[in-house]
């Protein structure tokens, strides 16, 4: 979308995301731009989608992960890697898990403690390590909570 006066919208272009997308988050490796995008149906029983565009970001190439998954988060680290996190589904239930992202796969590598109603998870990386903040209901009641991973090599 592009506005002049931030009441006006023009569309600039289409996503081309199919299955009902419905969460996204976007962040930018360089001047590439990489979103990771929930979908609720179409091929794969909804499986999340990757995507990438260059400048000026009006067309994108789409790659189709093999997770299910909600509330998706990314980071790039320092090193230029990517780490992303989402609730999951194991065995038909849900948790949340941190993930080998890379800008045409995703691979769970680590599930917190977690389950019932779960998900959203923040993500920092800080002195070596990632944070990640998620809500949980796995103890009886929904709460936050706050796990530091050592990733080793990203």
């Amino acid at each position: 979308m592009d506005s002049r006066d931030g009441l006006h919208y023009e569309e600039l272009a289409q996503l081309g995301v199919s299955g009902l997308p419905n969460e996204a988050t976007l962040r930018f490796r360089g001047d590439r731009a990489l979103a990771l995008v929930r979908r609720e149906g179409g091929s794969g029983a909804g499986a999340a989608w990757i995507g990438r565009a260059r400048p000026p970001y009006l067309s994108w190439s789409w790659s189709e992960t093999h997770e299910r998954l909600g509330g998706p988060n990314f980071i790039v680290l320092p090193d230029g890697g990517l780490v992303a996190a989402a609730r999951i589904w194991r065995a038909h239930k849900p948790v949340v898990a941190i993930c080998r992202m890379s800008e045409r796969s995703l691979e769970p590598i680590l599930e917190l403690p977690s389950g019932g109603d779960c998900g959203y998870p923040g993500l920092a990386w800080y002195r070596g390590r990632l944070w990640a903040s998620y809500y949980s209901s796995h103890e009886g009641r929904a709460r936050i909570y706050i796990a530091v991973c050592a990733l080793g090599s990203s």
